[in-house]
């Protein structure tokens, strides 16, 4: 009988053991359970949402943006240099020509010889006019390459705005979801729990971007004659628009409409004159439309019927006097008083 009784004895040892060493691992998991049900996990020292690792990878995309717009405006800038430089050069050389031809028939006597000369002097003007690349500084902008330059400015100026909004969305709401978390914990456990850097001082390295991005000078190219210039459609819709300096309507297409969801009134009837003609549209409503450093909110749009697509949009310059727009085709540019715009908004 004492035989049996150390095996018996050992085995209530190893149930003693095995619950000594079960307990402690129980009271370690709970918290760690708490934590990963709010959607936490472990990242060194800290417990963060896992959302929050994508936002340094989002900032380094802005400096790549950043970055391609600094190109992209340098080889602009250039080209609007060197044609000014061309274009001096050449009326210079045209306004000799003219002097000297005046200078001639001035004093003509009717000889052969001044015939001869005077014909000398229309052809070199000829041959003056045509040398070149160099174009009237005010239609450069419709100069294939240089259009190219300037659409591809204009988007990366759009892409940046969109980019901006939505990563301070997402930064204000993380920093929500961290309080929201933190308040359904324990006092003991908020102190290992994210943000990884304050909210603030993100905040502070993508206000630098949304500056760029609302810059007061925004790049403006020439198709069929007409200046086209990027806005922005509810924060993060980028489209291209003619803008109309005289125009009082922001005019969208169908398809602009639709991937924006314009909220439509039941007004009927009504018509806008596009290049002198009248075209029937719909009336609607909007959240915000974006042009630069201007923010119009809950906007009246016109949309054209879907067989107007051909058209484009367009911006209406006087829904835009108080920031006081300016069209400068030689600077290749659509410009905003930012004076203006900081007296209305005090307003």
């Amino acid at each position: 009988m004492q035989g049996c009784s150390l095996p018996r004895f050992a085995g209530h040892l190893a149930l003693v053991t095995l619950l000594f060493a079960v307990l402690p691992l129980s009271a370690q998991e709970e918290p760690r359970s708490l934590l990963e049900q709010q959607g936490l996990v472990k990242y060194g020292r800290r417990w963060i949402l896992p959302s929050e690792t994508n936002l340094a990878p989002e900032l380094r995309q802005l400096d790549s943006l950043e970055q391609q717009l600094s190109f992209f405006q340098r080889q602009v800038s250039l080209a609007k240099d060197d044609n000014a430089r061309q274009w001096k050069q050449k009326q210079a050389t045209l306004a000799g020509i003219d002097r000297l031809a005046k200078h001639l028939k001035e004093h003509a006597v009717g000889s052969d010889q001044e015939k001869e000369l005077a014909q000398q002097i229309d052809r070199l003007r000829k041959i003056a006019t045509t040398a070149g690349d160099a174009v009237e500084p005010a239609t450069l902008a419709a100069q294939p390459n240089i259009r190219e330059l300037l659409m591809q400015q204009a988007q990366l100026l759009a892409t940046l705005t969109t980019r901006t909004f939505q990563l301070r969305e997402e930064m204000v709401e993380l920093d929500q979801r961290y309080a929201l978390i933190k308040s359904k914990l324990p006092e003991a456990e908020q102190g290992n729990i994210g943000p990884l850097e304050p909210l603030a001082r993100r905040l502070g390295r993508l206000a630098r971007f949304e500056r760029l991005a609302r810059q007061d000078r925004l790049p403006i190219f020439l198709q069929n004659g007409q200046p086209r210039v990027a806005a922005v459609l509810d924060q993060d819709n980028p489209q291209i628009f003619t803008w109309n300096p005289q125009g009082q309507e922001i005019v969208l297409t169908a398809n602009m409409a639709q991937s924006v969801g314009v909220r439509y009134t039941p007004e009927e009837g009504a018509e806008v004159v596009l290049d002198k003609q009248k075209v029937k549209v719909r009336r609607g409503r909007i959240a915000a439309l974006r042009v630069g450093p201007v923010l119009l909110q809950d906007v009246a749009v016109s949309v054209l019927p879907p067989e107007q697509e051909y058209r484009g949009g367009f911006l209406g310059g006087k829904l835009f006097q108080h920031f006081q727009p300016g069209l400068v085709l030689e600077e290749l540019s659509l410009r905003f008083d930012t004076a203006a715009m900081e007296a209305t908004a005090d307003h």
